[in-house]
């Protein structure tokens, strides 16, 4: 009975007739399109609402899983990446949890806390190391930034800009639509082939692309420099070269 109730109160306040270029249009407002606007705003505030309760049960969550225990070692770190994407959209957690250092000083003192505390080690390269750790899996990656914001500012997609450390939960401008949505739209290509790779694997995951995204990483492959021709030597090592070696075409970070 609300909405009746409210629409009848906006149809004796709204009676209003108004002139467009010479033309009567009335503006009258009924009681269901009343009740569908209050309706529509209860579930934006409900939507709101769940963001914040998520925001603040990520910085708890994370500080209990991996962040609090090392700010008590005095270690400047925080998470960001895909298993924060996947903990907002409310899906469970697939994936390693990626850390992020401000510098190789941080780096270091992570790797020799956690091998300190004998983690298994299952990789370690340039680019940083995989350990799992309490039953978790984590990559410590060899990539810094000075602040979580500038970490997820470098990410390829938008739907995975999140970062969370002991305080706060960083997030980019349309992050929460655009994972709502279950859309790809690309926030920066630094590196084509990667990205590419990983828009397969969101599309396994449920994730779609528009033309226009599609566009832009192709013309960001199709302006990726040109191998030189090779020779007969060049065929010959190309044939005795590991393929590990070709992981180095996919790079970046997601």
């Amino acid at each position: 009975m609300l909405h009746i109730r409210l629409g009848l109160e906006a149809q004796k306040l709204n009676p209003a007739l108004k002139t467009i270029k010479g033309t009567k249009t009335e503006f009258t407002t009924s009681p269901q399109l009343l009740a569908n606007r209050c309706y529509m705003q209860v579930w934006v505030n409900f939507k709101t609402n769940v963001k914040m309760i998520q925001i603040t049960n990520a910085v708890e969550r994370y500080g209990k899983l991996i962040l609090n225990e090392l700010k008590e070692a005095n270690i400047n770190c925080w998470l960001a990446g895909g298993a924060l994407r996947d903990y907002f959209a409310g899906v469970k957690v697939n994936t390693d949890y990626d850390l992020f250092f401000p510098n190789e000083i941080e780096y270091e003192k992570a790797k020799v806390y956690f091998k300190a505390k004998e983690c298994t080690v299952k990789w370690e390269s340039d680019n940083g190391m995989k350990i799992v750790y309490n039953g978790k899996t984590f990559d410590l990656v060899k990539k810094f930034f000075a602040t979580p914001k500038e970490t997820i500012d470098a990410f390829d997609f938008t739907v995975s800009m999140f970062a969370v450390d002991t305080e706060n939960v960083y997030y980019g401008e349309t992050t929460f639509m655009d994972l709502a949505k279950r859309q790809l739209m690309i926030n920066k290509i630094t590196y084509p082939a990667s990205t590419m790779s990983r828009a397969f694997r969101y599309y396994k995951k449920g994730f779609s692309m528009c033309l226009g995204e599609m566009k832009k990483l192709v013309e960001a492959i199709q302006d990726m420099p040109k191998p030189e021709p090779k020779n007969e030597e060049q065929n010959q090592n190309e044939e005795d070269k590991s393929s590990g070696e070709d992981l180095a075409f996919f790079v970046g970070i997601d």
